[in-house]
């Protein structure tokens, strides 16, 4: 964010700070996320949960590299996971900090050959119990919205689409 913010600054533009938090609401049967956006610039306590989360996505996926090597028989290495994220990094970026997820993990193993090229990562997942992995818990809706307000951000509701299935007439 502060090198995005920098660069909307250098090129003359308002730039606006924003996050995509994962959360639930299981008494709607809501899993998906929330987006918060700080027209500020301050979003102090946002920034410590996030990074809480970054700590628990990488323990996450340090003990999912290790159930997949075991499971697959294969040595992985968080430095190779790690590198194989990075393909996109740009240098000019300062502070780069990631978040790491199942299709991180699935998307190295097909890097890997070790799962098959064409095999969607729906099919895998739901062939892939993950035992003894500890997933990273997801704060509640109503969390999210306080931690973001309370930073006097804006939360906003991503991808109404999702709870109709994405489907047309079901949303008309």
């Amino acid at each position: 964010v502060p090198d995005f913010m920098a660069m909307c600054k250098r090129l003359g533009l308002k730039g606006i700070a924003g996050v995509e938090i994962d959360c639930i609401a299981p008494e709607i049967n809501y899993h998906i996320e929330l987006l918060g956006y700080f027209p500020g610039g301050a979003y102090r306590k946002t920034e410590a949960f996030l990074l809480d989360v970054l700590h628990a996505r990488e323990a996450y996926a340090r003990q999912a590299l290790q159930w997949a090597a075991e499971r697959y028989g294969q040595s992985l290495s968080f430095a190779e996971l790690q590198k194989h994220k990075l393909g996109f990094w740009n240098p000019q970026v300062q502070k780069l900090q990631l978040a790491y997820t199942k299709v991180d993990i699935f998307r190295f193993l097909q890097h890997e050959r070790i799962v098959a090229a064409d095999l969607s990562y729906k099919q895998w997942k739901a062939d892939t119990p993950f035992d003894g992995v500890t997933p990273v818990p997801k704060p509640h809706v109503r969390e999210v919205i306080e931690l973001i307000t309370s930073d006097k951000g804006v939360a906003v509701l991503p991808h109404p689409g999702h709870m109709f299935d994405d489907s047309y007439p079901a949303m008309k």
